[in-house]
């Protein structure tokens, strides 16, 4: 997908992007850390007997993951003023040395900080490398720019999971990190290569920074974006901490056919981006991101009539995974969009509402489960969806011309 010199953006420095290998090597980048993210979710019985503690530890590990969110904002910011290459590179740093940690010294306390380091890089590699496609990629290629990098999440549940099962089955549950560090080493050298340089802005002091932020939330399009983002997110993870209690209690589903679901929602996440990266750019990005997120709503309300046959329910499950990560990546590009002198803040802040939106909707999930089952559960992710759906459409009335 070579691109040529109309495709760049004017404030490329120094001088030109190959669209193709930029797009390989953050794609790249982005699965081994989308891996060192989700490999704590299938594998947690393995590593609790590994370091010798309670399950519940390492649920607690993930809870911490999802809160570092939080903290991209205060980091991003200094992207934009620093440059998002720099940024980029630290961040593959960080993570190529938790890597390391984690596999030479397999202890709780250095497994706690690790995936702490793990969440807090993937928390600004992801704005950083989009923040990098609005900077050199024309608008016309942005939606299927984003849609192809985001491929590198569903990979990481088709490609990485299954891997890593084969290589703890065949050694031992630190093994895989030992991989992913040598693979981390082998692409921070070619990001290194590839990355391209953008102009830095003069530093900002904090009380400036503040104050950016505020005009960013001011602004009634960006507003909509972060409040779709809290509402989608909250409502995707008030499923997703749920539906394996769903299709054990309704259909007796052992733990291995569980875990064989997993192959299901990383198709469906595939696909999702796969067709946003074709389509959005073709039928306009809020035109797409409206109608997906209508879809994503429908889809939770949808499995309600779908339960009760195991072909119909496993149905329902995909719509549900392949409209959420449609309208979720048509959103990405988007905000690629709304500001061109601080991206990676705003896309930074983005993400930590997702994030927050995660760590709601894993609470709330539970309650809703507790109280009335999978029917509670999905009609609470239909209404937040719907309530995402409906501030979008005075919100991005005054989108860019281009989207």
């Amino acid at each position: 997908m070579a691109t040529q010199q109309s495709d760049i953006q004017p404030n490329t420095t120094p001088g030109e992007i190959h669209l193709f290998r930029f797009l390989a090597v953050t794609t790249l980048g982005k699965w081994l850390i989308n891996t060192g993210k989700r490999i704590f979710y299938p594998f947690a019985p393995a590593m609790a007997r590994g370091m010798g503690v309670d399950v519940s530890a390492i649920t607690s590990l993930i809870a911490l993951n999802q809160t570092t969110a939080l903290l991209a904002p205060f980091v991003m910011s200094l992207a934009d003023t620093k440059g998002y290459k720099p940024v980029a590179l630290l961040a593959m740093l960080v993570t190529l040395i938790a890597f390391l940690a984690m596999g030479l010294f397999p202890v709780y306390g250095v497994v706690l900080v690790g995936i702490f380091l793990i969440g807090m890089t993937k928390s600004v590699i992801d704005p950083t490398f989009q923040a990098m496609v609005g900077e050199h990629v024309a608008p016309r290629h942005r939606g299927r720019a984003v849609g192809i990098m985001e491929i590198s999440w569903a990979a990481s549940t088709l490609i990485s999971i299954p891997v890593c099962g084969f290589i703890i089955s065949r050694y031992h549950w630190q093994t895989p990190f030992l991989v992913l560090a040598v693979l981390t080493l082998i692409c921070l050298g070619i990001l290194y290569k590839v990355l391209p340089e953008n102009r830095a802005k003069q530093a900002e002091t904090s009380r400036v920074r503040v104050k950016e932020w505020l005009i960013l939330f001011k602004n009634p399009r960006i507003a909509a974006l972060l409040i779709y983002s809290f509402c989608v997110c909250m409502a995707n993870d008030n499923f997703f901490v749920t539906y394996g209690f769903w299709l054990e209690d309704t259909y007796a589903l052992s733990l291995t056919s569980i875990g064989l679901g997993t192959i299901l929602i990383g198709g469906a996440e595939i696909l999702g981006e796969l067709l946003m990266a074709f389509l959005s750019d073709r039928l306009g990005i809020v035109r797409t991101l409206r109608w997906s997120t209508l879809f994503s709503a429908l889809s939770f309300l949808a499995l309600l009539f779908l339960d009760g046959e195991l072909g119909r329910a496993l149905g329902g499950l995909f719509l549900i995974f392949f409209t959420f990560e449609f309208s979720y990546v048509t959103s990405m590009a988007l905000t690629t969009e709304l500001s061109t002198t601080n991206r990676g803040t705003l896309l930074s802040l983005f993400f930590a509402v997702r994030g927050l939106g995660r760590v709601v909707g894993a609470l709330s999930g539970g309650i809703c489960w507790s109280f009335s089952g999978i029917t509670g559960v999905c009609a609470v992710s239909g209404l937040v969806t719907l309530v995402a759906f409906l501030v979008l459409i005075p919100g991005l009335r005054q989108a860019p011309a281009h989207a």
